[in-house]
């Protein structure tokens, strides 16, 4: 069951700063530190996936050779390494069976012990199938990150891809896989996987259910995006009818012990809105981006907040505010990523500028201009700024601090890529 309803949609305050020469940030946050690779080379886009926990910080460089061509690899960077709030790099996670063109790094998500990393075209299970790799802290040695357990899917197919997307929950103790061109609801339909921490003997991590849409169709790329927190896991079909886009609302136990039954599905507005393309839930909150939303202008993007048992009705997902940048600012694609991090929503644009392509993130505050309202507080990139950045193809947020991607920054070479930390002061 669902609800559009929206409440309070005024967003009120807009502090929009210097985007061009690198004054970034008010409202309290300030950057902090760019982050690169050590061995950064060109191509390599460090940066195209982030993700962040307290004081860690990991990015992906799915084009990274170092094991093979386009292999690709992840990066660990931790505060205060190398110096106070340095944020240094203290490791490079690569694929134990790495092979060319695995791509490895695509998605990442980080927990407090937990590092789980896609690569989407990783060949173990078939050609271009997919795989998943967990890491833990402390395996193989004090802070070492080794690499605990491969995973694949039960039923993997060549193509499928799984691993574009992942997420873990807050316990650690479940993760979910995106495999956006699985076929079982026609051609790429797409699929999603859950995996529970411990099933099958101790560390293993062992599939327990396979997601897909009650309505999939071919071509609707379900398991695009992901996410989960506790005992909900949401999945985005940002192709979902002519790209109106959707996204799938599943709870654990909804149908049966440790069945991952469907509860709802919330469609995007209009077609082309791409809705769902990315994803972030936190609690009983949900924000889900939509970048080829038109206002005034087309493709300006907007993102949407929706809160669980709306208006005191079970399962109902009602929408609470539409966050939305400048309505004439076409082509700035507003949702292409997102992220939650307690009252904050944050949304990145990275192909804002029209064929530019600087980038920027805007930061929306509960309670901004009212009670539950979603206000837009201030619009920001880096103090290195440059055309063709894509600034915020990447954003993580938590505790506070912002994690953000620039995959196409030159500062290591053409394309190499960089990330940026910003600290609310």
């Amino acid at each position: 069951m669902l609800s559009r309803k929206i409440m309070n949609p005024s967003l009120s305050l807009f502090l929009l700063v210097s985007l061009f020469g690198g004054v970034p940030l008010s409202a309290g946050h300030t950057q902090q530190a760019e982050l690169l690779a050590d061995d950064d080379d060109a191509g390599d886009e460090f940066g195209k996936a982030v993700a962040l926990h307290g004081d860690l910080a990991l990015i992906g460089a799915r084009y990274d050779d170092e094991e093979a061509t386009d292999a690709g690899a992840a990066y660990l960077h931790s505060r205060n390494q190398g110096g106070s709030d340095n944020w240094g790099q203290f490791l490079k996670l690569t694929a134990s069976d790495a092979a060319a063109d695995d791509l490895f790094g695509s998605g990442l998500c980080l927990r407090s012990d937990t590092a789980v990393v896609g690569a989407p075209k990783n060949d173990s299970a078939a050609n271009d199938a997919g795989a998943v790799y967990i890491f833990k802290r402390n395996e193989g040695g004090a802070d070492n990150w080794g690499e605990l357990i491969q995973i694949t899917a039960s039923d993997a197919q060549a193509g499928d891809q799984f691993g574009k997307d992942v997420a873990v929950n807050e316990g650690q103790d479940t993760i979910i896989v995106g495999a956006r061109f699985e076929d079982t609801n026609g051609g790429n339909a797409g699929a999603a996987y859950i995996f529970g921490r411990n099933e099958g003997g101790t560390d293993n991590w062992g599939q327990v259910a396979k997601l897909t849409a009650d309505d999939g169709a071919s071509g609707d790329r379900f398991g695009k995006s992901v996410t989960i927190s506790g005992d909900i896991a949401v999945v985005g079909a940002w192709r979902d009818d002519s790209d109106m886009g959707a996204v799938y609302i599943f709870y654990r136990n909804e149908g049966g012990t440790d069945n991952w039954g469907q509860v709802a599905k919330i469609p995007g507005d209009a077609t082309g809105d791409q809705f769902g393309k990315s994803l972030d839930l936190s609690g009983d909150t949900l924000l889900v981006g939509a970048p080829r939303v038109d206002l005034t202008a087309t493709n300006v993007g907007a993102a949407y907040i929706f809160k669980q048992n709306w208006d005191n009705v079970a399962d109902s997902w009602g929408q609470v505010a539409e966050l939305t940048g400048d309505p004439t600012d076409q082509n700035a694609y507003l949702g292409q990523s997102v992220s939650l991090d307690g009252d904050v929503a944050i949304v990145g644009s990275p192909e804002q500028y029209g064929n530019k392509n600087w980038g920027r993130v805007t930061l929306f505050l509960r309670n901004e201009g009212g009670s539950d309202n979603w206000g837009r507080n201030i619009s920001f990139n880096s103090t290195d700024a440059a055309e063709g950045d894509h600034f915020g193809i990447g954003v993580a947020g938590s505790n506070d601090r912002i994690l953000v991607g620039a995959n196409l920054n030159d500062d290591g070479g053409s394309k190499s890529g960089s990330a940026y930390i910003f600290e609310d002061q």
